[in-house]
């Protein structure tokens, strides 16, 4: 069976240029993108719940985002694959209902990313979330923007490739580590 890791990445400790880097090399390889909106039918978000007093301003916060994001949505729905309202993202499950765009890639979300290059920043209202990369219907990275979480699921190559853009090249257990790899070979 041919190597494979899950790579953990603290995109909180790579500089703006490792991040530009790391997305460059990961759009080099990528065809599909999923993530996730905060579903407006459904406005009981606990971000939204926790900035907000009532039902009447989550509205307006909800009216708020669709308007800054209307260019995006309306880019995801001319190159969607799917889309669905679910509680779950890939293997996670949460406690709200969310609308889960899954898309062919497009030059504006890259766009997007090189603008905000750390995804962990990526929370509703302002952007959506958990912003995922996929290969041909297969997950490559996974990310879970309010855990400061991004998995790389890759080989050993993409993986060296990886410690290399984010200046990890020679990673040790010693000192600040921004990654973590572990294997998935069986």
């Amino acid at each position: 069976m041919k190597d494979s890791f899950k790579l953990f990445i603290n995109l909180n400790a790579l500089t703006n240029k490792q991040l530009v880097d790391l997305w460059n090399f990961v759009f080099d390889r990528v065809n599909q993108f999923s993530f996730r909106f905060p579903n407006y039918h459904h406005s009981t978000s606990n971000i939204m719940k926790i900035k907000y007093d009532d039902n009447a301003q989550i509205d307006e916060a909800f009216c708020d985002y669709l308007e800054k994001n209307k260019m995006l949505i309306n880019k995801c729905e001319n190159n969607k694959i799917k889309k669905e309202i679910t509680n779950r993202y890939f293997n996670d499950k949460y406690s709200n209902l969310s609308i889960v765009y899954h898309c062919k890639m497009f030059d504006y979300l890259k766009e997007i990313v090189y603008r905000n290059p750390n995804l962990f920043n990526w929370l509703e209202p302002d952007l959506p979330e958990d912003l995922s990369f996929l290969i041909n219907g297969k997950l490559f990275v996974y990310v879970c923007s309010h855990e400061d979480l991004c998995v790389f699921y890759v080989n050993s190559k993409d993986r060296d490739k990886i410690l290399e853009c984010t200046g990890n090249g020679s990673w040790s257990a010693q000192g600040t580590v921004s990654v973590k790899t572990i294997s998935t070979q069986k």
